[in-house]
């Protein structure tokens, strides 16, 4: 079915093959993130809350889109090279939280959704030139936080699901780009903040999946006929953001669900739409201590066609999370947000897209420093956090970013214990040439 290649926009729903060898598989690295400024520029807060690519000036090329802090959206057209160009700004109903692309209308040409806090769902239909038309709001339940689209009841027009303070609401397309009034379906444990749309029992049929925020998901399964059946709850330890792949390459979708102040749970698919127990895996945050994802998405970031975690944390963090080829994944390498710093509780603050053309996914995570695009480039060292990490963890940890460890000195240090690691220079988030020295200051204790 067409519409299942838009479910969703912004966490990649790979369906990828176990073909690639159980080799260790290789790690990508990214050049330094750029910044791009979102309104307004300065002092904003936390500037931009959510991110999508797409298409939408008709170009071949994607384009990236930001929910900001200002009551606006904000479109970025992508050049050839993966950089962007002119920002054009688009009024919304008030309080913007996350946006989905896709052609709601039919036309060719893809538009734009926006789950809005102020009780609505907010469409932007394209001219046709990558440029938005008026908004269009439909009411979409309390205090909707996060929006998928998908085809759920077989008419091959994109519907609308968004997530509320403790339901969902569906809204059906028309065929033309308008919605029909939002049929709303309870979630029983917590407020869902997070949304994605996928076939998870092979029925041909968009199923939903909502992440609460604090422990679980639940799985609303289709009738068949765009309804759904009462959710089934699972226990992910946490779910701000929700994402649907293949993850152990047997033809079903699996979920993966960024786990706030902790890491990443992944819960496997049993074949019938009903879920495997979780999975937890720990993304590390400074000094050894737990991260705090609040985004994630998958995509095949290293080309061994296999489906990878990638996360946008709060601590100026992207972690990346390769699979092994068993749907685990065993060890974590991390990128820099740059100058566009913390993340901050927004589901879908992060995305994956070629922007250059080059096949390789590229990364666009939305923060308070604005947009920061990464573009992914083989063999450069992307200097790793190692503080709080002993020498030899350190060493492994750089030799996966292509680094290696330089001079390393010995010094007092109140804050780490000893022969941990205190100090690093380049600092983490540099990116650098392949095999570049990362010299260490190792901390001999206190006085």
């Amino acid at each position: 079915m067409k519409s299942l290649l838009v479910l969703a926009p912004l966490a990649v729903a790979l369906v990828l093959g176990a073909t690639a060898s159980a080799k260790t598989a290789p790690v990508p690295s990214f050049a330094a993130a750029k910044r791009y400024a979102v309104p307004p520029a300065d002092n904003c807060g936390s500037c931009a809350h959510s991110t999508a690519i797409g298409d939408l000036d008709g170009d071949g090329r994607p384009d990236v889109l930001t929910v900001n802090d200002d009551e606006t959206i904000s479109v970025f057209i992508g050049k050839p090279d993966g950089t962007l160009g002119s920002r054009r700004d688009y009024l919304t109903s008030g309080d913007p939280a996350g946006a989905a692309i896709a052609d709601l209308n039919g036309d060719g040409h893809a538009d734009v959704a926006v789950a809005d806090r102020g009780g609505f769902a907010t469409v932007f239909l394209n001219r046709g030139d990558g440029t938005l038309a008026a908004k269009q709001d439909y009411a979409g339940g309390a205090g909707p936080a996060s929006i998928a689209t998908g085809d759920i009841d077989g008419n091959d027009s994109p519907d609308l699901v968004v997530t509320n303070s403790s339901s969902i609401s569906v809204l059906r397309n028309n065929g033309d780009g308008t919605f029909h009034a939002m049929e709303e379906y309870p979630v029983d444990k917590g407020s869902p903040v997070s949304v994605a749309l996928g076939d998870l029992n092979g029925d041909g049929k968009a199923d939903v999946v909502t992440g609460d925020g604090d422990r679980d998901v639940s799985v609303f399964l289709n009738h068949g006929d765009g309804t759904f059946q009462t959710a089934r709850d699972y226990d992910a330890s946490g779910a701000v953001s929700v994402a649907l792949g293949d993850l152990n390459g047997d033809g079903e979708l699996d979920i993966a669900t960024a786990r706030c102040g902790c890491g990443v749970a992944v819960l496997l698919n049993a074949g019938d739409g009903t879920l495997r127990r979780r999975r937890l895996y720990a993304v590390r945050g400074t000094f050894s201590s737990a991260a705090d994802p609040q985004s994630i998405a998958i995509a095949d970031l290293n080309g061994d066609h296999r489906a990878d975690l990638v996360t946008a944390n709060s601590d100026e963090h992207m972690s990346l999370l390769l699979n092994n080829g068993g749907g685990r994944f065993p060890t974590t390498t991390d990128v820099g947000t740059g100058k566009c710093g913390d993340v901050y509780r927004s589901d879908r603050e992060l995305a994956t897209g070629d922007l250059n053309g080059d096949g390789r996914p590229d990364l666009a995570v939305a923060s308070n420093g604005g947009l920061c695009v990464a573009l992914a480039k083989p063999g450069l060292c992307n200097v790793q956090d190692v503080q709080g990490l002993k020498v030899a963890e350190a060493r492994a940890l750089l030799a996966r970013a292509h680094c290696r460890v330089g001079a390393i000195r010995r010094a007092r240090s109140l804050l780490v214990e000893r022969g941990e690691v205190s100090g690093q220079r380049p600092g983490f988030g540099r990116v650098v040439r392949a095999g570049t020295k990362v010299d260490l200051v190792v901390s001999r204790g206190r006085r």
